[in-house]
């Protein structure tokens, strides 16, 4: 006689105590009334008008009604009743970005693109909106979705496979106590995001009253600090280009490569930075080996003000070279505090001076020449500089270490939504 297996019963890791029955499940098309979505054209767009929203005004899981494009009622009106968003329905992206949600929470006139998917719930007493919008934000959601996309040049979800997709769900009450717990967690979330941003606002502020001269510090004594001065880059140290490629020569010495892409993202450079593994001849080692102070700049772009991004060096980089695709400005010795120059060649003013002497058509450059004659306005004075690097670090460390509470929270709500559904 065989042995009865017993049957698991569907629950969640993580549950409130006042709840123990089993969760149900279904799919998406037997718990709602439509799935649908909207325009397939693009219509004329108008400075005022009803919202035209795309996966674009949804991206942070709300939805942002103000930033969307505008049309005209008639445009809106050729709509069928259904692929007009109401109160409480879920949107989906579906197309080209797939995989972000968010809840309809203005009863409003509204419309969407096609790459959005409308899914309208039944019975909006059996199944909660914001529940439902949770689920979709768990990696099981997600991972059930992306299986089902065509994998074509872009990504796109059908609305038959969303409507087969399965969800769970356990009695209206639990969904409801699941729903504004993690709200709680969003809202904590959303008022953490918004103090990082009012951070990098001051910051940004701040960088173009310094660097304009409308904020000053003063010296230790209380006095004010000497004028500062204009000089071009080519006055105040040596501007040059670099002939290390990226390829691996039999007979070369091995070296770490700085390239393009190391600067456009970083604001310094250290030795613990993961490089690119080249090697080089002698001559190059010599020449184009990076030290303390060294300012790496990108030369070129698709646009005239994406041009001439900046990074510093902050410690001598035995063995690392930059690549033929960055220009290095070398500073005379004692003319800038390293910190400071990594904030003085990203200020706004400074940007400009490369942006107005940009050349191109399909793709902007910067010549040598014209690097060299980009004006710089700073305090000759190391001490001013240091008050002023000092005090944009100190804000740089106050919006990494809200950055990095953010992150902890996100993965903290992540582990609970990993156990808190099926």
């Amino acid at each position: 006689m065989g042995t009865a297996v017993k049957q698991q019963k569907k629950v969640p890791e993580l549950r409130f105590s006042a709840f123990n029955d089993e969760w149900q499940s279904a799919k998406i098309s037997a718990v709602t009334s439509d799935v649908t979505y909207g325009l397939t054209v693009r219509p004329e767009y108008l400075t005022e008008g009803v919202p035209l929203i795309s996966a674009r005004e949804i991206k942070t899981g709300e939805i942002n009604y103000d930033a969307a494009p505008k049309i005209s009622l008639a445009d809106f009106n050729k709509l069928s009743d259904k692929a007009k968003p109401r109160l409480g329905d879920l949107f989906l992206t579906k197309t080209g970005t797939v995989g972000f949600s968010s809840i309809v929470d203005r009863d409003i006139k509204a419309a969407i693109t096609q790459n959005i998917a409308i899914i309208r719930i039944k019975d909006e007493q059996k199944l909660y909106g914001l529940f439902l919008l949770q689920q979709f934000k768990t990696e099981d959601f997600q991972r059930k979705i992306l299986s089902k996309v065509n994998q074509s040049t872009i990504m796109d979800l059908q609305l038959g496979d969303i409507k087969k997709t399965v969800i769970t769900y356990p009695g209206y009450t639990e969904q409801q106590k699941i729903a504004d717990f993690l709200g709680s967690v969003d809202t904590w979330l959303d008022n953490l995001r918004k103090q990082k941003t009012t951070l990098e606002t001051y910051k940004r502020s701040m960088m173009q009253k310094l660097f304009t001269q409308q904020v000053r510090f003063k010296d230790d004594n209380g006095k004010a600090f000497p004028e500062w001065i204009s000089l071009t880059l080519g006055e105040l140290g040596s501007v040059k280009t670099s002939s290390t490629d990226k390829l691996s020569i039999k007979g070369e010495t091995s070296v770490k490569l700085l390239n393009y892409m190391d600067v456009y993202r970083r604001d310094h450079i250290y030795l613990t930075d993961s490089f690119q593994e080249v090697t080089a001849t002698n001559r190059e080692i010599s020449t184009f080996t990076l030290k303390l102070g060294d300012v790496l700049f990108t030369p070129s772009s698709e646009t005239p003000t994406d041009i001439g991004h900046s990074a510093v060096v902050m410690e001598d980089l035995p063995g690392v070279l930059y690549s033929y695709h960055l220009v290095r400005f070398r500073p005379k010795k004692n003319v800038f505090y390293p910190q400071f120059a990594g904030y003085a060649f990203k200020s706004y003013a400074f940007y400009k001076e490369f942006w107005r002497r940009a050349q191109g058509a399909t793709r902007f450059t910067l010549s040598l020449e014209s690097i060299k004659d980009a004006m710089v306005f700073y305090p000759q004075n190391l001490d001013e500089q240091k008050k002023i690097a000092d005090f944009l670090t100190a804000l740089d460390e106050t919006i990494k270490a809200k950055a990095e509470e953010i992150a902890k929270v996100e993965q903290w709500k992540k582990g609970l939504m990993q156990k808190m559904f099926i």
